[in-house]
């Protein structure tokens, strides 16, 4: 049996990113189709990166560290699993504001009304609004990918806390 490469890891980590990029792009689709894309979804999303972080991370463990890794390997691991599938959701994401505009006009006007709560009026709103025009489908893109990092720090946290095996040292 040859030693895992460098190469080898980084393009399993890269492979592993993008099935669970398209995973999560397919639930998007989903969502989209049925009407759901922004309602509640969180818990479900949640689940999937769990199962599949929890699965992939077990499987880098046996394939690229012989059974043993450390607790920050494993998040360091789903971290970057997290954020590299955040950028295919961002494309995704991305697509859709500018394919569906009457999606984006909506979305616009839902934080429009929740920025107008605050209680800043006048140019502050129309400076707003024209940013919001101008790049929502961009901010999108960074929102997406914020967001699956910040729900990796949570996420890969919990599943190290399972996948971690040290290698116990025998001393006969």
């Amino acid at each position: 049996m040859t030693t895992p490469t460098l190469q080898d890891r980084n393009r399993f980590i890269l492979n592993q990113s993008a099935i669970l990029g398209l995973i999560y792009v397919f639930f998007l689709v989903i969502l989209y189709f049925t009407g759901k894309l922004f309602s509640s979804s969180e818990k479900l999303s949640f689940l999937i990166w769990m199962g599949f972080i929890y699965f992939s991370s077990i499987k880098y463990r046996d394939r690229f560290c012989d059974g043993f890794i450390q607790f920050g390997k494993v998040f360091a691991y789903g971290l970057r699993l997290m954020v590299l599938s955040g950028i295919i959701a961002g494309f995704f994401y991305f697509i859709l504001f500018k394919i569906d505009t009457e999606l984006c006009n909506e979305q616009i006007y839902t934080l429009l009304d929740l920025y107008s709560q605050t209680g800043l009026y006048g140019n502050s709103i129309e400076e707003f609004e024209s940013l919001m025009f101008k790049s929502f489908p961009l901010l999108m893109f960074f929102s997406s990918i914020l967001s699956c990092f910040f729900y990796g720090l949570v996420v890969s946290f919990i599943i190290s806390i399972f996948v971690k095996r040290k290698k116990v040292s025998s001393n006969e």
